[in-house]
């Protein structure tokens, strides 16, 4: 029986740092996805913004998990950092229109931005801001 209860031990035992390192992959996956919906979803809300013309204006809710951030940066791209490291970009496929962004804006947790098509110096484009 101690014999066992020994193999069990330690089977269990190393098993667990392989079953931490699975758990670990498995949280940064889901964060990514979290972060590109949430980026892609301020892409697509700048889109609309866009097309309805001067003045039109929409407010967005950033939900983001624990640890993760965006980071708009002009242009038109968006950062994602996880626990401290960069883990990717998002850049529209074509850049159709300038998004205005003050310096570059960094959203952790829960934020709303807004977005509001605007005209800056001659030029039409979507201002990004947090509300």
């Amino acid at each position: 029986m101690p014999l066992r209860l020994t193999l069990a031990i330690l089977v269990i035992s190393l098993s667990l740092p392989v079953v931490d390192a699975a758990l670990q992959i498995q949280e940064r996956e889901a964060a990514l996805n979290l972060c590109v919906q949430q980026g892609e979803n301020i892409l697509n809300a700048a889109t609309v913004v866009y097309y309805q013309g001067e003045g039109s204006m929409r407010t967005l809710i950033v939900d983001l998990p624990p640890e993760a951030a965006l980071c708009l940066m002009s242009p038109a791209g968006i950062s994602i950092t996880f626990k401290g490291e960069n883990i990717g970009n998002i850049w529209p496929d074509e850049p159709l229109f300038p998004i205005f962004i003050e310096g570059d804006m960094y959203l952790e947790g829960r934020e709303t931005i807004k977005l509001e098509a605007t005209e800056q110096n001659g030029v039409y484009g979507v201002m990004v801001t947090k509300a």
